[in-house]
């Protein structure tokens, strides 16, 4: 079986374009989708914690010093990881002593700032 990109390239290859436009369409859609997914865990997360306006105004904070709007406004996966690292490394919420504790037992999993560019980069290639 190809893969979605491959079956793209391939559609554009033999000139049946609209049948990749298509394809590009329902790709970009369902990574979009899993990505509004995992976000709506991370908003009911910040919500739940009582940290979310604390958490919102310390982001913020965080944009202006790195000069942008929004995450989607650095030019590279390579800026946009050092500001989640700022963010990961900076933030210190309620749960901080708790997320240390847990953090500690895996040091060997990715951030999820890196496993966000990983799977970008991954779904690129």
């Amino acid at each position: 079986m190809l893969s979605k990109e491959q079956a793209i390239i391939n559609a554009i290859d033999v000139d049946e374009l609209s049948e990749a436009r298509d394809m590009i369409t329902t790709n970009i859609f369902e990574r979009i989708s899993g990505r509004i997914e995992e976000l709506k865990g991370t908003i009911k997360i910040l919500e739940d914690d009582g940290d979310g306006e604390e958490y919102k105004k310390f982001f913020n904070a965080a944009l202006k010093k790195f000069n942008v709007d929004s995450p989607a406004d650095f030019d590279s996966d390579e800026e946009k990881k050092k500001f989640f690292d700022y963010i990961e490394k900076n933030w210190k919420g309620e749960k901080k002593e708790e997320e240390a504790s847990v953090a500690s037992e895996s040091q060997d999993q990715p951030t999820p700032a890196e496993k966000w560019i990983e799977e970008d980069e991954g779904k690129e290639n």
